[in-house]
């Protein structure tokens, strides 16, 4: 759980996205407990829902990994995701100027009004992985 916060550093990533990115469930025991320990180590500082590693946790590896740049940025993420999740941020990765829901739905395959499409777009949404304004869904700013 650490490395994906050093991998990262320096973006702050939320709770719900250093989950994901970890491969836990953030409602789940072993989740909270490495959470706990790792705070109470001083390896992490957590905000509110965002969590950061300090410089105590840094010290912890070889070197300061380079910034990821967008690409390896989105391949973390695609490899974190279901078929569908990936399938649904790769259509918004090729629409930069954004879909409606029903856009989506077509070039995705699922529907965005309800059931396992709506899910996939949820979970993006609560991951900051997109954003849903004035009638269209885009890729959040940070993976533009």
């Amino acid at each position: 759980m650490l490395e994906v916060l050093w991998r990262s550093d320096p973006a702050v990533l939320t709770i719900s996205q250093w989950g994901v990115l970890s491969a836990y469930s953030i409602k789940g025991g072993t989740f909270q407990a490495y959470q706990r320990h790792l705070k109470r180590e001083g390896l992490i500082e957590v905000r509110g829902r965002e969590v950061t590693i300090t410089s105590a946790g840094l010290a912890l590896f070889p070197a300061t990994p380079e910034p990821m740049n967008r690409a390896e940025v989105l391949e973390m993420w695609r490899a974190s995701l279901v078929l569908g999740e990936r399938k649904t941020l790769d259509v918004l990765v090729d629409a930069p100027e954004g879909l409606s829901r029903e856009e989506l739905g077509e070039q995705s395959g699922y529907s965005m009004d309800g059931g396992t499409g709506q899910a996939y777009l949820r979970k993006l949404k609560r991951n900051d992985l997109a954003v849903e304004t004035d009638g269209l869904i885009r890729l959040s700013e940070e993976l533009r």
